[in-house]
């Protein structure tokens, strides 16, 4: 049964896709150095900090937290650009922007996946892929075996492959023109559909997931604005989007 659609403004900060897993111990914060939105506008910043991540352990209380460096990630895109592996053992970021001065705005777009070992002591990077442009919006399957990514500069979904923290590329499947902003995705907990959202058309775009291929049904559902957050209820019933 395809999934129903419910359009929410939800006021949340969500760090990983919604599934029905155990209570996570972890809460893992991406902190960018090199952009300044404080004024309201984008302004990089000349001779940024590194970029960073904080890890919040709430197995204790109060909760453990440590501060890893200079692991690339930017502030724009949805929360989703970092997601929490099911077991807990990976967290997967990514890195959307990189600084170009020759350019008006002052960044490019990047394509980098990042793999963070939270097994390792410390925690540490240990492998990347390459998605597509400005990758955004991430979500692991149920189970935990494909991640995909929404790439906001190309129109564009991929679908990578996991398996003990080692990614590989696997497809990318083009949706619709650059400027329309594929902003995140969501993927189904019987691992069956992935929902994308269609920022600047007010859209989300249905997708058929059958094993280690990603098809475009053609179905696009009207949402209440501008879709941006999007995620499925651990039922699969029905679809949340925050409206950007």
């Amino acid at each position: 049964m395809l999934p129903r659609l419910l359009a929410l403004a939800v006021v949340a900060l969500v760090h990983a896709c919604m599934l029905a897993a155990p209570l996570r111990r972890w809460v893992v914060s991406a902190n960018e150095g090199k952009l300044d939105l404080v004024t309201g506008a984008q302004r990089m910043l000349p001779n940024p900090p590194p970029d960073s991540v904080t890890l919040l352990d709430f197995a204790h209380f109060p909760p453990h937290v440590r501060h890893l460096t200079n692991i690339p990630n930017t502030v724009l895109g949805p929360p989703s650009n970092v997601a929490l592996s099911p077991d807990h053992r990976h967290v997967v970021i990514a890195n959307s922007i990189l600084a170009d001065p020759s350019r008006t705005n002052g960044w490019r777009p990047a394509r980098d996946i990042h793999v963070l070992d939270l097994a390792s002591e410390p925690p540490a990077l240990t492998t990347f892929a390459v998605a597509g442009l400005q990758p955004s919006g991430i979500c692991f399957s149920r189970s935990g075996r494909h991640l995909v990514v929404a790439n906001r500069a190309d129109g564009s979904v991929s679908l990578l492959g996991f398996d003990g923290g080692r990614l590989r590329h696997i497809q990318s499947l083009s949706l619709t023109d650059p400027a329309i902003e594929v902003a995140d995705v969501a993927v189904s907990p019987d691992d069956r559909f992935v929902v994308a959202s269609l920022t600047k058309t007010n859209q989300l775009a249905l997708l058929r997931k059958e094993g280690d291929r990603l098809s475009d049904t053609g179905r696009r559902i009207s949402t209440y604005g501008k879709p941006y957050r999007v995620m499925f209820t651990p039922d699969g019933r029905q679809v949340l989007t925050e409206i950007g």
